[in-house]
């Protein structure tokens, strides 16, 4: 593992945590909150990087989990493990298209959204009410509609090839 490429992934894992949790989460797009995360977590996960990328998704859990509820949480579970099932099913494919890391935003966006609500309100008797899982789903749509240009505009800052088929 590179220090560089450590601190530089870290880096766009803060700049998008304060991107998403200052402009991205006004009035203007409330209830929505666009998770930038998920897009770089997918990013890592398409490089085959199995340490930098488990290492760099902990710790973004952790702040997430550390700025959201004041202690740690589901984030620094469940971004680790998104991070690992993803990379596992890119290393095993040959896929290269922009898509299918966008359609893999789509759906651990909508896991990440349901466990949480789920186990939220299993332990801590928080009701789920039955609007709140199409604002999930709808969370999902919009995050992994953006997710396509931010995936490649990253990959075209790290000197990647893009593909958009």
């Amino acid at each position: 593992m590179k220090i560089k490429d450590f601190f530089l992934f870290l880096f766009l894992g803060l700049f998008f945590l304060v991107l998403q949790s200052t402009w991205l989460s006004g009035e203007l797009i409330h209830p929505y909150r666009l998770d930038f995360l998920f897009v770089l977590i997918i990013f890592l996960g398409s490089l085959n990087r199995l340490v930098l990328g488990l290492i760099v998704s902990v710790l973004l859990g952790m702040m997430v989990d550390l700025l959201s509820w004041g202690v740690l949480g589901l984030a620094v579970i469940l971004y680790p493990l998104i991070f690992w099932i993803f990379s596992f099913i890119h290393s095993r494919t040959n896929i290269e298209s922009l898509v299918f890391p966008g359609i893999a935003v789509l759906v651990f966006q909508l896991l990440y959204g349901l466990v949480v609500f789920f186990l939220l309100s299993f332990f801590k008797g928080l009701e789920f009410p039955q609007h709140q899982s199409l604002l999930i789903f709808e969370q999902a749509i919009i995050t992994a509609l953006l997710s396509v240009p931010v995936l490649y505009f990253l990959k075209a800052f790290l000197r990647k090839k893009p593909s958009l088929i």
